[in-house]
């Protein structure tokens, strides 16, 4: 039970991050690209909503339609360590991302593996 709630907690942490990653309310300055991604990476507001929402939640929904099979005919707990690799490879990926489709790819990648471990 703990390690899921890990699991959970993590899941829940790495979906949210990007919501905390940007500011689109200060002045573009070296300083604030060493704190803010969408300074960072040069990327707009309407950028930012596809990231925030269809970016991550699209790829989300489409492997949350098979995840629940898989989970249910397979050893959750093996598939749960797997999802939990992927999604943090995914959110390794992404602090990594020097353009916005890197970015987005990255949002997708951990939307398809937390559908895993939160399966319907």
């Amino acid at each position: 039970l703990g390690a899921l709630l890990l699991v959970f907690v993590s899941n829940q942490w790495s979906r949210a991050l990007i919501y905390y990653i940007n500011n689109f309310n200060i002045p573009i300055t070296p300083e604030a690209a060493q704190l803010y991604a969408n300074i960072d990476i040069g990327y707009n507001t309407e950028q930012y909503s596809i990231l925030a929402s269809v970016g991550f939640t699209s790829a989300f929904a489409l492997a949350s339609l098979f995840a629940g099979e898989v989970v249910a005919k397979y050893d959750r707990a093996k598939i749960n360590t797997v999802a939990a690799l992927a999604w943090s490879a995914a959110l390794a990926f992404g602090s990594l991302a020097t353009t916005f489709p890197q970015l987005l790819l990255s949002r997708s990648l951990m939307g398809f593996a937390m559908a895993a471990t939160t399966p319907v």
